[in-house]
């Protein structure tokens, strides 16, 4: 009976510890928030984006200038890049881009299958410095085994001209080589 009053005693003190140090824990995170101190960015960041108007058409041989099969990024930062690379239907004439606060980003690249039916884009801030954009190309069905030509184009914020943006595709799966900018 000794022995089982105090295994009693050290269950209830246990269980007691336990709630005060709980409680102890619910008062930490019941504090108001220190608004002064500044919140850094968690990397990576999710970069906003929207997508130019589906009017548009590409130069494709413009393009393609560097052989075909290989991805190419474009950062294009004017507005006279953007009219050599993008030409627009009549009624998408007034669309224009402020790049004085947004850059636009062409992708080029190429698919192992020539229907693809799903295409997931992000880009991601990495870090202060850098970017990347991740473009996956998923098939379902029958496919056919033909070389294709895709291009993606986004508008995003402006970063800074210290930046580096880094393209990743990955196609049915496979990662493409990673394509050298220069």
């Amino acid at each position: 009976m000794k022995h089982a009053n105090m295994l009693i005693g050290f269950i209830i003190i246990a269980l007691l510890s336990i709630s005060f140090v709980s409680c102890e824990e619910d008062r930490e995170s019941l504090k108001p928030i220190d608004s002064s101190k500044p919140i850094g960015e968690q990397y990576p960041l999710r970069i906003p984006s929207s997508e130019i108007p589906s009017d548009f058409t590409l130069d494709w041989s413009l393009l393609r200038e560097n052989g075909q099969y290989k991805d190419k990024l474009i950062i294009i930062t004017s507005q006279v890049s953007f009219d050599i690379y993008i030409l627009s239907d009549n009624s998408l004439e007034d669309y224009k881009v402020d790049f004085s606060k947004n850059i636009v980003l062409l992708a080029y690249t190429w698919t192992r299958n020539s229907k693809v039916s799903e295409v997931f884009d992000t880009l991601w801030k990495l870090n202060p410095n850098e970017y990347r954009w991740d473009i996956e190309y998923k098939y379902s069905g029958v496919t056919s085994p033909s070389i294709g030509e895709l291009a993606n184009v986004i508008v995003i914020p402006k970063p800074s001209c210290t930046h580096t943006i880094s393209l990743n595709v990955i196609d049915g799966g496979t990662p493409h080589p990673i394509p050298t900018n220069k």
